[in-house]
């Protein structure tokens, strides 16, 4: 299981978001974890 498919699997989080957090991470060849802050507000 790749990063991505485990991201979708713990969290719900909108295509737009997978897409746009897939081209941040090739664009800055980054490859390691990704961390989630969950915050109030909206």
């Amino acid at each position: 299981m790749n990063l991505f498919e485990e991201i979708m699997r713990m969290l719900e989080v909108t295509d737009l978001a997978v897409t746009k957090l897939k081209a941040y991470l090739d664009d800055n060849n980054i490859d390691s974890a990704v961390r989630v802050a969950l915050m109030q507000g909206g």
